[in-house]
């Protein structure tokens, strides 16, 4: 499997894991709580990956998921990215549906940590 440690790395320094390397991180707060959170991190040719998309299962279907996207979609093309890449695991059904809902394109299944991935695509330009 993975180790945790290693994993979740870049959330114990998001300054040097996304604002430094010209990304952003978002979370979104409701009653003094995190409930929703995503990173963005341009990795060259045009081209920005979407991390760490995640919404409490207490408040999903609330829109957070959207304002989050659409904002780190927004920065993405001030950086002068055109493209938006990001995966997913297989068995995360309704993250799927809502990544397609959003305009992401199946890009392909593999592997990584021992959990099947799916990868997705958006074209921003």
């Amino acid at each position: 499997m993975f180790d945790h440690d290693e994993y979740f790395s870049d959330l114990k320094d998001l300054e040097a894991s996304y604002l430094n390397l010209g990304g952003e991180f978002l979370v979104g707060v409701t009653d003094t709580r995190i409930v929703a959170m995503g990173g963005l991190l341009p990795r060259g040719g045009g081209v920005a990956e979407i991390l760490r998309m995640r919404v409490h299962p207490a408040h999903q279907r609330s829109g957070f998921a959207t304002v989050v996207l659409e904002t780190l979609e927004g920065r993405a093309r001030e950086l002068g990215c055109r493209k938006l890449v990001l995966q997913t695991t297989l068995v995360q059904v309704a993250a799927r549906r809502f990544y397609e809902s959003q305009g992401f394109v199946e890009t392909g299944i593999g592997s990584e940590d021992g959990y099947e991935v799916v990868g997705y695509a958006k074209d921003i330009d």
